[in-house]
């Protein structure tokens, strides 16, 4: 698994990115010479008595919500299992997350042999951990030994909905003309803008990249169709997409997602 390439796709260059468990922040300087990213990180056991010209915090995971920052991707490579307290990491983390934010983690699947004695987690517990601080599991693959998963706050989704100006178009995601955001706050669900898309009538190659750039702020993405790889590629950006009836009010669809979505978590 290439850390760097996965996170790289979740990541635009008006980013700012907090690693948890940074070490001497190679990962880090990597994203910013890649990406171009705004970079932090924090180590219990980094950062005493060394000059920096990135900021590294020597404090524990489950501590974060000290800092007074707010990042739009937290992540974590081979740190989540040594972490005293997972849900309290997600707890702190979710209250330093920019609106649109997520969470990744990148950690040893359940049972690879590492040569470390130590345990795994199984999918279901890092979904749990999730749902239990008040996150949405976007998304869950396998690489190899790997296991990656990403959540977003529950109450501070936003949503981007394909829309033809008055429902949702019967077009794939690529080719709608345009998106409305709707940002959930907990209680209710509101239009925040809405985007066009510039390039509705093209079909250039990677389609689906540069409407995942156009959204980047959005968690969850919604139309009635979408390609194969448009799919998988929604997917590695750490995004959920959801495929809906055409020609229903965009508000409407927004408001029965986030009902079912909330049905499906209480179980």
């Amino acid at each position: 698994m290439n850390a760097l390439e996965t996170l790289s796709n979740m990541l635009t260059a008006e980013d700012s990115v907090l690693e948890i468990g940074c070490g001497d922040g190679a990962l880090l300087k990597e994203l910013k010479s890649s990406v171009g990213v705004k970079i932090s990180g924090v180590d219990p056991y980094a950062g005493y008595g060394t000059k920096r010209k990135w900021d590294c915090y020597p404090i524990a995971g489950e501590d974060v919500n000290s800092l007074d920052k707010k990042f739009n991707l937290i992540y974590s490579v081979h740190s989540f299992h040594h972490l005293t307290s997972p849900i309290k990491f997600l707890h702190s983390a979710r209250k330093i997350l920019a609106p649109g934010g997520i969470v990744v983690i990148i950690d040893w699947r359940y049972g690879a042999i590492t040569g470390v004695p130590e345990r795994y987690f199984m999918e279901q517990e890092l979904k749990s951990f999730f749902i239990e601080s008040g996150f949405l599991p976007l998304t869950y693959w396998l690489d190899d030994d790997d296991q990656i998963i990403i959540g977003a706050p529950f109450n501070e989704l936003q949503i981007a909905v394909a829309s033809d100006g008055k429902v949702i178009p019967t077009t794939i995601l690529g080719r709608s003309p345009f998106y409305e955001i709707f940002r959930y706050g907990g209680e209710k669900i509101e239009l925040v803008e809405t985007v066009e898309n510039p390039i509705a009538s093209e079909n250039p190659a990677g389609k689906t990249f540069e409407i995942i750039k156009l959204l980047h702020k959005c968690q969850i993405l919604v139309a009635a169709l979408i390609g194969g790889k448009g799919d998988r590629r929604v997917e590695k950006s750490g995004k959920l997409f959801i495929k809906v009836k055409a020609g229903v009010d965009t508000k409407t669809t927004a408001m029965k997602i986030i009902r079912e979505l909330k049905e499906k978590l209480s179980k």
